[in-house]
C-alpha cells in the first residue's frame, strides 16, 4: 500500500484565501508601507496574534498566487512570440 493520500485541494477555499488576502491587504493600508507612503506604523495591540498570523498569511497567498499568474501569464506570451518566430 501507498503512504500518499490522495489530497486535492478545492479551488473554492483557495479563491476565498485569495480574497480575504486582498481584504486584508486593503485594511491594513498595505500598499502605503509598500509605496513608502507612511513614515511610522502602529500596531493594534488589541488584535490577537492569531488573527494577525492569519491575515498576514492570507497576504501573504494573495500576492504568490499573483505572482504566479503574472507569470504564467509571461511564459505563456513567450511561447505564442516564439511559435510565431520560427515560421515567419
Amino acid at each position: 500500500m501507498s503512504d500518499k493520500t490522495n489530497y486535492k485541494k478545492s479551488p473554492i477555499i483557495d479563491f476565498l484565501v485569495i480574497i480575504y488576502g486582498i481584504y486584508a491587504f486593503i485594511k491594513h493600508r498595505l500598499w502605503q508601507d509598500m509605496l513608502l507612503l507612511v513614515d511610522f506604523k502602529f500596531f493594534d495591540y488589541n488584535q490577537s496574534p492569531i488573527m494577525f498570523y492569519l491575515e498576514y498569511l492570507g497576504i501573504v497567498i494573495f500576492i504568490v498566487s499573483f505572482t504566479c499568474l503574472i507569470t504564467k501569464l509571461i511564459n505563456k506570451k513567450k511561447k505564442i512570440v516564439n511559435f510565431v518566430t520560427i515560421f515567419f
